[in-house]
């Protein structure tokens, strides 16, 4: 949903909805802004001059409740839009979750970049910790019967870039 319809379905869920964060699967620009054109005539300033319609496809992780995925569509600047694997916040109807939005807020949106920022740094550190010590770790969770041994050879060959 865009537009009006959009802006009311966001008013509804900010009285009757809840709040989460969800992780963005992927994105795709819908619809190109206003006055936007690739005829050599009009590329005058106005043309970058309005956002974009974004689709995106999110896994909402709500608290206490089993995660789904649902389609978001959105006017967004270029900016702002999303990127693959990034936290954003977003409010949605427990009852239809078809209905899901962006949530706005300035909070919403400061929480969702400190949970995009925690996860790039889990995601470094992880990627510092040496080849050899996450094979041990790998080895260490095959034997306690928490990885098989199909799940160790797939990671152990992606660890070793095979």
């Amino acid at each position: 949903m865009f537009g009006i319809g959009s802006r009311r379905l966001e008013r509804k869920l900010r009285q009757r909805g809840k709040v989460a964060m969800a992780t963005v699967l992927s994105t795709r620009r819908a619809m190109s802004g206003l006055y936007k054109s690739n005829d050599p005539f009009y590329q005058t300033p106005p043309t970058q001059a309005t956002p974009d319609l974004w689709t995106m496809t999110v896994r909402v992780q709500p608290e206490g409740a089993p995660g789904f995925d649902a389609e978001i569509e959105a006017w967004l600047w270029e900016r702002e839009r999303p990127w693959l694997n990034t936290v954003v916040p977003v409010l949605y109807d427990p009852s239809d979750h078809r209905k899901v939005v962006l949530d706005r807020s300035a909070e919403a949106q400061n929480a969702a970049q400190q949970a995009t920022f925690a996860m790039r740094e889990q995601w470094l550190a992880e990627q510092a910790r040496s080849p050899v010590d996450r094979l041990t770790e790998l080895m260490d969770l095959r034997d306690r019967g928490v990885l098989s041994a199909a799940e160790y050879e797939s990671q152990k060959r992606k660890l070793l870039g095979q």
